[in-house]
């Protein structure tokens, strides 16, 4: 991939390698995470058609979707972080 512009001693591989070994646990420990709560309410959704379980979820997830990022992760912040749970 050649050299880096600002830093030529660098090579341009070698810093995606570095990267990638952060990113790639990240992306996996967050598709594990989404898989372990989707597929539940998902089964919980589906056996429990058109009931009030269904409609809850539905209600909850359309509610989500409807969120922006930014305003979803300033929440989190604000419950997880050192005001909130102390979490982060």
């Amino acid at each position: 991939l050649g050299r880096e512009v600002q830093r030529p001693t660098v090579r341009v591989a070698d810093e995606v390698a570095r990267r990638l070994a952060v990113s790639a646990p990240l992306a996996l420990a967050s598709l594990a995470l989404a898989l372990a709560v989707a597929l539940p309410l998902g089964i919980v959704s589906a056996r429990a058609r058109g009931r009030a379980p269904d409609r809850v979820l539905a209600f909850a997830l359309h509610a989500l979707d409807a969120t922006p990022v930014f305003w979803g992760a300033l929440l989190l912040a604000l419950v997880f972080g050192a005001r909130g749970l102390g979490l982060l």
